[in-house]
Order: structure tokens, then sequence, then C-alpha cells
């Protein structure tokens, strides 16, 4: 667990504009499943102007600002009754009228949520907070309902590379703690920015897959048209006729391995990127719980009301929880990830063995179109044949790069060391 830094000094609180706190300070909030405040830590008192006194038993969104898209509130309200944890920029409204913006993290726990907020340090920051003004704006000419406005949301995402929310909130987490090694400690935040560059490679491999998907289909009805006019020249059971129905039942097998792979609810680049995405931001969580626990001894530590030490002491067991929940989690996901790409690696290395095997076959096809006077077609044919081959291949071995350097990150993020091939292979799981 990273060692909290000594404090800095705040800045004094202006009267108008943002209220000020520092990217390394952390606060937290928890909630009934009504969003009831039930704890929080200090900071999080300075930093809304409210006391202790009025945040207990006030509903959460008494820090809601009015420039929020409620689409953002209805995904997050969503994710979070579905049991899943979710990250999110929101803009704050401080009892003074200051505003201040968070990147949160919000884990369902027993008895309801946890809030662990961190200040917005990165580039996407003021990227979001363009968004969220068109978004509220929209909300606003339009009337839009909330699940609504969150569909644009999501909408927006795709549109900026980001296959879904989990996509975009595992790469905002990321991008906002890598800047803070003494938040993560180098280990964990080495650990984070493997999984961080796993969620680009995912988005290579789907790339990778989906052109040899293309280059199967462009090669489709080929071995059909040889078939048609070898028919023509010397009957069903010729020669070139049966070294073209071997070519198709072995593309059409290619093909049926590809669309197992790619089906959107069990193949295997479905579950991977899932993963990915989940394993990446439930460590990041973890992480920021961690930091968050850190502080908040500190803060315990200074406390001289042994009452309040000891509700803080359970709040810290709270969060310590929430945290070893969030690592177990990140853990199943690695392991997934781990066997799903040695499986899909194992599918299209048979791809590239049978395509490969089919070279006996193109050979012969060419000797016994050689003697048809249809020479020159087949021969183009045939020609058509081997370029796609030739691309089946370039794509086999680029999947296959890709899942290696996958695989690579995912042995990272997992603290383990690369080099170590046995542990690998001991580690093996198929999710």
């Amino acid at each position: 667990m990273p060692t909290p830094p000594a404090p800095s000094p705040i800045p004094p609180r202006p009267a108008s504009g943002a209220a000020p706190f520092l990217a390394d300070e952390l606060f937290f909030s928890r909630t009934d499943p009504r969003g009831v405040i039930l704890a929080a830590n200090p900071v999080f008192e300075r930093v809304c102007a409210y006391s202790w006194a009025q945040l207990e038993g006030a509903p959460h969104r008494i820090i809601r600002h009015p420039d929020m898209p409620r689409g953002v509130f209805w995904l997050l309200w969503d994710t979070l009754k579905a049991g899943q944890p979710i990250g999110a920029y929101v803009k704050n409204l401080a009892r003074d009228g200051l505003h201040y913006w968070v990147f949160a993290t919000v884990s369902p726990v027993e008895g309801g949520y946890l809030s662990v907020r961190l200040k917005p340090v990165t580039d996407l920051h003021p990227a979001v907070e363009a968004e969220y003004a068109a978004l509220r704006a929209r909300e606003t000419a339009e009337a839009l309902a909330p699940e609504a406005s969150a569909q644009l949301l999501l909408a927006r995402l795709a549109a900026l590379g980001f296959p879904d929310y989990d996509a975009f909130m595992a790469h905002a987490l990321a991008q906002e703690l890598a800047p803070r090694p003494g938040l993560t400690g180098r280990g964990p935040g080495r650990a984070l920015a493997a999984l961080h560059e796993a969620l680009a490679l995912s988005l290579r491999l789907d790339r990778d897959v989906a052109a040899l998907s293309h280059h199967l289909d462009a090669l489709r009805h080929t071995p059909v048209n040889m078939r048609l006019m070898a028919l023509r020249l010397e009957g069903s059971n010729g020669p070139i006729s049966l070294m073209a129905q071997n070519y198709t039942t072995v593309l059409t097998e290619a093909r049926d391995w590809i669309d197992a792979a790619a089906d959107p609810t069990r193949g295997d680049l479905t579950a991977i990127g899932q993963a990915i995405r989940t394993g990446t931001f439930d460590l990041g969580v973890a992480l920021v719980q961690r930091a968050a626990i850190a502080r908040f001894r500190a803060e315990i530590d200074a406390a001289t009301d042994p009452d309040l030490r000891r509700r803080d002491a359970e709040e810290c067991a709270r969060l310590e929880a929430a945290a070893e929940r969030m690592e177990a989690t990140c853990r199943d996901s690695l392991a997934l990830i781990r066997g799903r790409t040695r499986r899909l690696a194992g599918v299209v290395r048979d791809i590239r063995r049978q395509c490969t095997g089919l070279n006996a076959t193109r050979l012969m096809c060419k000797a016994e179109a050689a003697r048809t006077s249809a020479s020159a077609t087949f021969a183009a044919i045939i020609d058509t044949l081997d370029e796609a081959q030739a691309r089946i291949d370039s794509s086999c071995e680029a999947i296959l790069d890709t899942s290696q350097a996958l695989r690579h990150k995912i042995e990272v993020g997992a603290g383990e060391d690369p080099g170590d091939v046995p542990a690998r292979r001991r580690a093996a799981t198929v999710g």
C-alpha cells in the first residue's frame, strides 16, 4: 500500500469559481441503496463546504451541479443497480456555490454504495467537460429523458473510438492515475499501465480478426467458380472438381471458427475485450481505494475523539473489503483473458495450418488445369487463390503477434515476470 505523502498547503478558498483541493487528495463517501449519505471523510466535508452534521442522512444529490447531464446519472444508477462498479467525470456543487470536478469511482458494497473520488488532471477532462456541455444543452433544448440522453452519450463515445462505456471509463481511470505514481505505488502503477496498453491491443485484435474474416469472405466464391468450370470440362468427379471441393471445405471450417470467435455473446473476442476493460477498471478502482485507505488511516491516527476513531476505523475496514473484492475480480478477468487468448491463438494456428496444407492441392490444380482447353482461365483462378492465401496467412500472423503481445501485457498486469515461461504455462487457464 502506498505511503501517504506529507500534506501540501491547501490554496485559500475563493469567492467564486472552483473549490480548491489537491491532486493527491482523495475523498470518499458511503451511501445507502437510495443514495443517502452514511459516511464521509474530512476532505469531502472541506471541499463541498458542508459539515458532517449537514451531510449525515442527506441525499448525495445535495452536491449535484445543474450543469451535469442527467444521462450520466442514468448510466451510473443503471450500472450500480446491476451490481457493477462504474466511473465517471462529475461536476459537483459546493454549499457556498463553488464547483469542483472529480473522477468518481462508485462500487456496490454491503448496504449501499462506496464512492472514492480524485481530482482530474489529464487532457481528457476538458474534452469531457465540452462533451457534457453539449449533451446538457441538448437535454434542455429537446427535453430529453435521462435514458435518451445516456444513449446519445454512448453513441458519441462510440464515434470517438470507445466500443462501450466500460472501455471509456477504464481508459479514463488509467489515464488519471498514470501521472500519480505516488498515489498508486510503482509496482501497481506499472501493472495498471500494462492493462491500459492491453485495452488498445484488444481493439487491434478485433481489427486483425475482422481483416481475416474479410479475406475469407473474398475467397468464398472462387472455389465454387472453379468447380462449376471443371464440371463442364471433366464431369462431377474429376480431379479439379474434387480439389475445389477441398478448398470449399477448408474455407468453410475457417469461416465457422472465425464466426464462433467473434460471436457477440459467447465468442472469445467478446470475452477478451470485456475482461480487459473490466480488469483494467477494477484494478484502477482497487488502487484508488487502497490509496484512500492509507490517507484515511493517517486521518484516524490524528483524531483525538475515541468515538470518531472507532467509527472511522470501521469505515476503513469497509474500504479494505471493497478493495479486496475489486482485486479479486481483476484476477478473475486476467485468468479469463489468458485462457481465451490462448484458445483463439490455437484456432488461428489451425486455420493457418489448414490453408498452408492447400499448397499441394493448388499445385495439383495447376497441373490438371494445364491439360484442359481452359488452362488460362484456371490459371487466373488459381492466381486469385494464391493471392488470397497470402493475405490469409498474413492476417493469421498478425493475430498471433497481437495475441502474444496481449498475453505479455496481462502477465505484467498480474505482476508476473514475462520471461518466466514455465510459470506462465502453470498459470494457463481456459475461461
